[in-house]
Order: C-alpha cells, then sequence, then structure tokens
C-alpha cells in the first residue's frame, strides 16, 4: 500500500475528510503509520533483508543499517542464529550469535582471521551528525524531493530512515532512498520534509544528517583482514513510507489493520480510548493471522528435505 492510500485509509478510520494542522497533521500521520508498520514487522518477522559488511583491520564493531530488528537465519539442527563470512581468498565460514557477556569473558584482544561467534548490541557511541549542502534546486513532488551532495563519499554513510533537516528552510524528514554517481562525484538523497517554509531544497540550502542506526555487530575478536565480508540476514523494518507514492513491502491483505492501528494510536494521544479499543482488536486478529500463515508456509517448506 503506498503512502497517500495508507493516509486515507487512517482518515477514513477517523471519519476525518483530510489532513490539517490542527488536529492531524500529515507528518503525525505517517508516523503512526510507520509506528504501526513496525510494531507488525517486529511481531511477525514478515520481512527479511540482508547487510554485506567489509572489514577492517583491527575492529571488532561495526553498525548495522537503521532498519535491523534481530537476526533471522537459524540452524536446521539446534536452531542457533547464525551469519556468514568469507575471506578475501574465498574461504567461507559459519558464525553463530552469542552473548556479548561470552564474548568479553573470552576477552579476545588479539586480531583472529575469522570470528567464531557474534553479537549484536546498541551502540555504543551517539551517531556523529554530517552536514553538506544542496549543489543544485530539489522540488517537492508527490511529498518528496532529492538532495543533491557533492561528494559521492556520503552514500555508503547514510541509509533510509535517517534523519534529515534543511536547516536553511527550516524543514526536518526523513531520507526515503539513497543513490550516488561516482563518476559525477555526487550522492542523491530522496527526502521527505516538514515543517518548513516550502519543505523542499534550493541551490546552497544548509543539510544535517543524522545516522538513525541504533544497533552494531561485535566479533568475537578483531578483523584481522581487511577486505573480508561478514553476511547478515536480519528481520527488517518496513521502508520509511513518509510520501504519497513510497510503498511497503508488506503484503497489502494486512496493510488495512495496520492503517487502523494507525487510527487508535492517534485517538489515544487524543484520549479517546473508546474508539480505538476496537482498532486494537482487529490489529491484534490480524497480527495472529499473519503469524498463523507464516508458520503453515514454514511447516509446508520443511516438509521437504532439501538435498544438497
Amino acid at each position: 500500500m503506498h503512502g497517500a492510500a495508507a493516509v486515507q485509509r487512517m482518515l477514513d478510520a477517523l471519519n476525518e475528510v483530510g489532513v490539517s494542522e490542527a488536529y492531524c497533521p500529515l507528518r503525525k500521520a505517517y508516523q503512526y503509520l510507520d509506528e504501526a508498520a513496525l510494531d507488525f514487522c517486529r511481531r511477525t518477522r514478515i520481512l527479511t533483508s540482508s547487510v554485506s559488511i567489509t572489514t577492517v583491520a583491527g575492529r571488532q564493531t561495526y553498525p548495522l543499517p537503521p532498519d535491523y530488528i534481530e537476526p533471522y537465519e537459524r540452524t536446521m539442527g539446534n536452531r542457533r542464529l547464525f551469519a556468514r563470512y568469507e575471506t578475501a581468498g574465498g574461504d567461507v565460514s559459519w558464525p553463530v550469535l552469542t552473548s556479548y557477556e561470552k564474548i568479553r569473558l573470552a576477552d579476545r584482544t588479539e586480531a583472529e582471521e575469522t570470528p567464531v561467534a557474534f553479537t549484536i548490541r546498541s551502540r555504543s557511541e551517539a551517531p556523529t551528525p554530517r552536514t553538506g549542502s544542496a549543489k543544485v534546486s530539489g522540488a517537492v513532488a508527490n511529498g518528496e524531493c532529492t538532495l543533491v551532495l557533492n561528494s559521492a563519499d556520503f552514500a555508503p554513510l547514510l541509509h533510509p530512515r535517517d534523519f534529515v533537516a534543511n536547516t536553511t528552510d527550516g524543514s526536518k524528514g526523513v531520507v526515503l532512498d539513497v543513490l550516488s554517481d561516482e563518476d559525477a562525484n555526487e550522492t542523491y538523497l530522496v527526502t521527505a520534509l516538514f515543517g518548513g517554509a516550502v519543505n523542499q531544497w534550493a541551490a546552497n540550502d544548509a543539510a544535517v544528517l543524522m545516522p538513525a542506526a541504533t544497533h552494531e555487530l561485535y566479533l568475537w575478536a578483531p578483523s584481522l583482514n581487511a577486505g573480508d565480508t561478514f553476511r547478515i540476514d536480519y528481520v527488517a523494518k518496513p521502508e520509511p513510507v513518509f510520501a504519497d507514492y513510497r510503498t511497503w513491502r508488506i503484503p497489502d491483505e494486512h496493510c488495512p489493520a495496520i492503517c487502523l492501528k494507525a487510527a487508535a494510536l492517534f485517538m489515544d494521544t487524543k484520549k479517546e480510548m473508546a474508539g480505538a479499543d476496537y482498532w486494537h482488536k482487529t490489529y491484534e486478529l490480524e497480527i495472529r493471522e499473519a503469524r498463523k500463515r507464516m508458520g503453515r508456509m514454514a511447516l509446508a517448506q520443511n516438509s521437504y528435505p532439501t538435498r544438497l
């Protein structure tokens, strides 16, 4: 379901004709929809993604993308969560998830060629804001506008869901997509801005970018070599749908209940609990049904042994 349809579905539940600054601003509508979709993904584990991290010699911690929720892949036997590690020479190993306490007690201070285990923890340091300026104008269309930065070096450091502010315009918002052109040495950030004068980018507008990542990978020991690849599949947050035609990957049959949940969350803030109670219950039933469907799918897949 795309953003405009989701907002309209939420407004229909609220019996509102449209968004308004006085009652339900567009920014708040998107925030409640995002909160509801995030809760749905966290509780059903319906969306997955993966990230490949390139190691740096002597380094033990690496940031994970902002859409990370939890590891996804498990071994068939003891159901341990695992990841994939490939050296620059092509050797592959499968480190398993363990606790941070076990890694600390092991106290591996010497760099090792391949990690036998890893853990995921909250970021040990607050993210560092990055600043830049718009190289050219980026007019708003369908709720989104493009910020062009005069360096391709920004691209590996930024992700969808990162915070963005146009300090010249006074608007704030979210990064929807990140693209780059190394030949032109430019980074393109598709953004959704709210609360400013015109909510778009003019040439030379000042930008502040704040990474939204909250988790980091912590290896069993520091990496011995640079250029190895650590890949982890994970349960993912939904796409940041803060513009008219941005869409979730969540199957459409679940989206109406998510929109009702967003309406219920909004009603909770207005102290209108009685009206929101039915929508909360409808959403909980959809959570239960989604889990049943995914469970049946997993059972069907496991009933056919895979030949290696």
